[in-house]
């Protein structure tokens, strides 16, 4: 007997069939927890070391390849990649999956202490993020003007982040480049002697 012949000739045994597997993907269907951000943690590590006023050379030169030699001793490391721009380096420390992060947190704390007397003096101590799911961004936003508003950065600082910060359910705000206000003091070296 053919699969159809035994569907036609035993009709209610092909409908409890039928209605069992109905019945499996309601009890499925609703027993499945749907998340649009699952929480995950990627095992991964992010130094970020501050210089105000050095040039990406001088970052990467001074700061972010001492970081990544002292990185480097790291056991269970699978990859290090580093960004150095103008004022910051940052080294992302990729481990192996399954590997104990909260132990390997405390070692590249350690390696942190070694790292802070080989920087430069003017430098910030190097900052170590555990990067997990609930710390990554969800809305990226850029904001671009022509040469004649040199306010941006003070636009988008002040106004626009402190009106996301009030949105419910936001975190934190973080506003990168820009040209910040800077102001420049000159003195008149003959004036001052004058008024001593």
């Amino acid at each position: 007997m053919k699969l159809w012949e035994i569907a036609v000739q035993r009709p209610i045994a092909t409908l409890m069939v039928f209605v069992a597997v109905i019945l499996l993907g309601a009890v499925s269907f609703i027993g499945i927890k749907v998340d649009l951000l699952p929480e995950f943690e990627p095992p991964v590590i992010l130094a970020i070391t501050t210089w105000a006023g050095a040039a990406a050379s001088d970052i990467e030169q001074e700061i972010t390849e001492e970081v990544e030699d002292r990185m480097a001793t790291i056991q269970g490391l699978d990859e290090i990649t580093s960004t150095s721009s103008d004022g910051a380096s940052a080294v992302v420390l990729r481990f192996k999956w399954g590997e104990d992060l909260d132990a390997r947190m405390g070692d590249a704390r350690d390696q942190v202490n070694i790292i802070r007397r080989r920087l430069p003096e003017d430098a910030d101590d190097p900052i170590l993020i555990k990067v997990t799911s609930s710390a990554m961004p969800v809305m990226l936003v850029v904001f671009k003007a022509g040469p004649t508003f040199p306010g941006l950065y003070h636009f988008v600082d002040n106004d626009i982040s402190k009106a996301i910060q009030q949105v419910p359910g936001v975190g934190d705000v973080s506003v990168f480049g820009g040209e910040q206000r800077e102001i420049k003091i000159l003195l008149d070296v003959e004036k001052l002697k004058a008024y001593n």
